[in-house]
């Protein structure tokens, strides 16, 4: 993570470590490199959480997901009924069955990452949260997807991150479907639309759920 080199907490302000260049892992071409490297980023960053901290936890996004549900109980514009009743079914039960809590990024992305040498990539930006390791790389799953062969570029970073990362794959998949129905309805909250590649990736959740077998 950047350093955090000088805080003024009464004003809000931070000083951070300079990074240089500082471009974003996006600007790499080759989406199995910049899995793997965000993979490292992530297996130095998590923590495990031993007691409670003043940090949002991912019951939090349960209950947003919970409560867009009771509001829109037919659906939220592109999100079906369907979609949001079985996304809020999904959440509830993984955070019913979570194992050991780490503290995790919150929203790591491709550009959350940024160069800062030949070979050295650091993460900026966090937002915290507590949670099962598994929700925190469902961010990096739903950024920089191509137009086309999105299902093979999002089975190839889960398959990285599964083996770098020692990850519950089912948890990878199920997450990954309840939260893109999550961003997919906080960007039509938000502005009206939402991003196409939050909306394809959740068909290609379900279809990697298919043929995983779970449901």
């Amino acid at each position: 993570m950047v350093r955090i080199i000088e805080a003024d907490r009464a004003k809000g302000v931070l000083i951070l470590e300079r990074l240089k260049p500082g471009t974003t892992l996006a600007s790499l071409e080759d989406h199995k490199e910049a899995a793997f490297i965000a993979a490292q980023i992530m297996k130095k960053l998590w923590k495990p959480v031993q007691k409670s901290v003043h940090i949002p936890h991912c019951e939090e996004r349960e209950k947003s997901l919970n409560k867009i549900n009771a509001d829109h109980p037919e659906g939220r514009g592109s999100i079906t009924k369907e979609m949001l009743q079985e996304a809020t079914r999904v959440f509830k039960d993984l955070i019913e069955n979570q194992g050991q809590p780490f503290l995790l990024h919150g929203d790591l992305h491709h550009y959350n990452i940024l160069r800062t040498g030949i070979d050295s990539w650091l993460a900026i930006d966090p937002k915290g949260l507590i949670g099962d390791r598994e929700y925190d790389v469902i961010q990096f799953l739903l950024n920089k997807l191509p137009d086309d062969q999105i299902t093979n570029v999002m089975e190839t970073r889960i398959d990285i991150f599964v083996k770098e990362l020692n990850l519950d794959r089912n948890k990878v998949l199920l997450y990954g479907f309840a939260h893109a129905v999550l961003s997919t309805c906080w960007s039509i909250q938000e502005s009206g639309t939402y991003d196409e590649g939050f909306f394809k990736a959740i068909h290609v959740f379900k279809d990697l759920r298919s043929k995983a077998g779970i449901s």
